[in-house]
């Protein structure tokens, strides 16, 4: 049984690595250039390295609790201990807990992790399914043909997903509920520590940033570089979709500084802009997979069931489940 699974990212990662165990054929599809997804790591030319997406994950899920336990025995995730807070116009609220970990040196190594054995082919980005002799053929969006599957499943966001499961009308459907929310993702490194940032990570309540982050203060990442990410809300990403990276990573920079109280924005070594089209999900599809066993079509990702990094993985482990429950029955009959 060969099985197409299309993104790398936590879900699509998970879903991979069950189908695999089980003994099917599984080869992953993944347009950038490694596992991770969005819980992505940019790593400059100096080696400085920004978690961009995904900031952090918590454990609730017994399911994902028993494999966290696993990853941190060897090293793989930690927790993240920074003083986090949450910044308004009425002041600030410390939200600092011990539920928050990442992965260890950085986001993407869980997904890569994840993947190891699993056969992946990178800057892959699969455009379309054409039928060819009871399979499916993948094609990439340049027309060249990726190779045949018995079933394919997409782990990649809600309007991606739509469009290339269109021969499914209840792939199709289901992702019509969803609605993803686009985020600006900026990646600074002062070129002296922000020393009036009394945190390491703080939601933002006010203005067009959501969320920053002091990078270097997480588990395992370099302590001699200063490092920060910060997002803009959707609704300022939204109306800014078209400026330059440039343009973005100066403005909220400077938004961050004046945030701070600082007279003038401090220099930067390093600065650049990343945009999420798929960030975050605003509204989810109810259950946590599609599954079309007519068509031996399927979908999962953290736009089904719960965002955020634990939906995602039981996403991917249930869709897993469900299409080996289906290919044990038909095996039967």
């Amino acid at each position: 049984m060969k099985i197409a699974v299309v993104g790398a990212g936590i879900a699509g990662v998970t879903c991979g690595g069950q189908l695999h165990a089980a003994g099917a054929h599984v080869s992953l599809y993944e347009k950038s250039r490694g596992a991770g997804g969005r819980m992505a790591t940019r790593r400059t030319a100096d080696g400085l390295r920004f978690d961009h997406g995904a900031q952090y994950f918590t454990l609730r899920d017994r399911r994902f609790l028993a494999a966290a336990e696993a990853w941190k025995q060897t090293g793989l995730i930690a927790r993240w201990t920074g003083t986090i807070v949450e910044i308004s116009s009425a002041g600030t609220i410390d939200k600092t807990n011990d539920q928050r970990f990442v992965a260890v040196p950085a986001m993407n190594a869980l997904c890569k992790h994840l993947a190891e054995g699993l056969t992946m082919h990178t800057q892959a980005h699969v455009g379309r399914l054409e039928p060819h002799e009871k399979r499916w053929e993948l094609f990439s969006t340049e027309g060249d043909s990726l190779g045949t599957a018995d079933w394919v499943i997409s782990s990649a966001p809600a309007g991606q997903t739509a469009a290339l499961m269109r021969p499914s009308q209840g792939i199709v459907q289901a992702t019509s509920v969803v609605e993803m929310l686009p985020c600006w993702g900026v990646m600074i490194a002062p070129t002296e520590p922000l020393d009036a940032a009394a945190f390491d990570g703080a939601f933002v309540n006010t203005g067009p940033l959501r969320w920053v982050a002091r990078n270097s203060s997480k588990p395992g990442r370099e302590a001699g570089q200063e490092t920060w990410v910060l997002h803009a809300s959707a609704e300022w990403s939204n109306t800014h979709w078209e400026k330059p990276p440039e343009w973005i990573a100066q403005n909220l920079w400077e938004t961050f500084c004046q945030l701070l109280e600082l007279d003038y924005p401090s220099k930067t070594a390093f600065q650049t802009a990343h945009r999420w089209r798929y960030a975050l999900v605003d509204s989810a599809f109810s259950e946590r997979f599609v599954i079309d066993p007519q068509l031996q079509l399927a979908a999962c990702g953290d736009w089904c069931g719960g965002p955020r990094v634990e939906g995602a993985y039981l996403s991917g482990l249930e869709v897993a489940e469900q299409l080996l429950q289906t290919l044990s029955r038909k095996a039967e009959i």
